[in-house]
């Protein structure tokens, strides 16, 4: 989102790509490689902001925002 102007507050290690994508941006500079328990560690810093946020406020981005209907959720 930084390289469209839509950058966020958040701390740019917590903002995981991986695959194709990921070796992409390493290539070009935009990103780096992190080893298996770095990889963790970070992990478990978006995941702390992921149950602060809840799904009402998703962390990562999607095409789509889930609409819940109450009807019909069991829980």
């Amino acid at each position: 989102m930084h390289h469209v102007g839509r950058a966020c507050d958040s701390p740019m290690d917590i903002c995981m790509t991986f695959n194709t994508s990921a070796r992409s941006l390493i290539k070009y500079g935009h990103a780096r490689k992190v080893d298996g328990a770095e990889g963790m560690a970070l992990l478990a810093q978006a995941m702390i902001a992921a149950r602060r946020f809840a799904v009402s406020n998703p962390v990562h981005t999607s095409n789509f925002i889930p609409e819940i209907n109450r009807a019909d959720c069991t829980g």
